[in-house]
């Protein structure tokens, strides 16, 4: 709601920025009180995944709920915010990622996610599947056409299933009200 009062211009930069401020807040509380109720519902089943935020990318709510519904479905999340490309390299090459995320919000960063898939692929020989979601993805074959990621996906049981991850096998229920 707030993006959209922001594209509409209903919304000044300030309102968006506080709004998105203490949507993080709530998620991160949530996340401090409530460790062990995050812990019951996380069912490891051995695989990871590197969740980037890229260090030009500004919006990052998306991918703290994409890195909550990733352990809803039984898979280790590692967070991956704000590194440079030399950095990214070396904590891919120091894990065993199944798949990594990238969140990117808008089409002005596009180009230079290109440039990251690029050095991360030409530095990683072993490179594990990469994945773009978040709201640049429109036209999915045209985003992993144009950046070179794997798949393009609107979805984290897209992800997993277009990545050939083991998890949950139920679809788990996405309450509207958050």
């Amino acid at each position: 709601m707030l993006g959209e009062m922001w594209v509409q211009d209903r919304a000044s930069f300030v309102d968006v920025t506080l709004g998105a401020s203490r949507l993080q807040a709530l998620f991160r509380s949530y996340g401090e009180d409530g460790f062990d109720r995050w812990m019951d519902r996380s069912i490891p089943l051995g695989q990871s995944v590197l969740m980037i935020i890229p260090e030009f990318e500004h919006h990052s709510l998306g991918a703290f709920v994409a890195a909550d519904q990733f352990r809803r479905h039984g898979l280790w999340v590692h967070m991956g915010i704000g590194l440079n490309r030399e950095e990214l390299t070396k904590l891919i090459s120091s894990g065993r990622f199944s798949m990594l995320g990238l969140s990117v919000a808008t089409r002005k960063t596009v180009e230079k996610v290109t440039e990251l898939i690029d050095y991360i692929r030409a530095n990683n020989p072993d490179c594990p599947p990469i994945v773009i979601g978040g709201r640049v993805v429109d036209d999915a074959r045209m985003i992993e056409r144009r950046t070179g990621a794997d798949h393009a996906v609107t979805s984290i049981r897209e992800a997993i299933e277009r990545c050939g991850l083991a998890a949950v096998g139920q679809e788990l229920p996405f309450d509207s009200a958050l």
